[in-house]
């Protein structure tokens, strides 16, 4: 779904290539059976870190503290270009809210430790804790989006 937001983006085509997984997408990278492939950072890394692979740009918001010489996207010439992956604690619906509340708060404990800290940049990643609030509207725009991309580009799972 990344490459092919990128390749709306950026008002070019490119051929979708179904992997089971990113080693063998990656293996072929290196092979030059593929010329690009738009990859998790901390799987990539160890590669380009090897010199066996080229990043030509990191699709967050800002650059990465894992890849801090590569530009972002937007900023390499793709405006407004934004791919983040994330992550949600979810509960069943009907959870009482003294359990979601504790829960909650045991997650920020767990991801306030330095230990948990330092994993997470390691990972290139980052925590935010959030409202359920502010949550439901992000997947509601998140769903949106891929809704939208989906329906242009005629995308379906086979």
């Amino acid at each position: 779904m990344a490459g092919e937001a990128f390749s709306d983006a950026a008002g070019i085509e490119l051929m979708h290539v179904p992997y089971k997984g990113e080693g063998p997408a990656y293996t072929d990278l290196m092979a030059g059976v593929i010329e690009v492939a738009v990859g998790n950072i901390n799987a990539i890394v160890p590669l380009l870190k090897g010199g066996r692979l080229r990043a030509l740009s990191v699709t967050g918001k800002e650059r990465s503290a894992l890849l801090p010489d590569v530009p972002t996207t937007a900023a390499d010439g793709v405006p407004g270009f934004e791919f983040t992956g994330w992550f949600a604690l979810l509960a069943p619906a009907g959870t009482p809210q003294a359990a979601v509340d504790r829960l909650l708060a045991d997650a920020r404990t767990a991801v306030e430790q330095p230990n948990m800290q330092r994993y997470l940049a390691d990972q290139g990643m980052s925590q935010a804790i959030v409202p359920s609030a502010q949550l439901k509207e992000e997947i509601a725009r998140e769903s949106a989006k891929w809704k939208a991309l989906v329906e242009k580009k005629k995308i379906t799972a086979s």
